[in-house]
């Protein structure tokens, strides 16, 4: 998850659809 948590970052910019997958991410946590 960590690697893809870093990906996501990048792409979070350009792809506010991830916030969705980041924030379930961060419930889990």
């Amino acid at each position: 998850q960590a690697a893809r948590d870093a990906g996501f970052g990048t792409v979070h910019d350009t792809r506010p659809a991830l916030a969705d997958v980041v924030a379930s991410i961060e419930s889990l946590a």
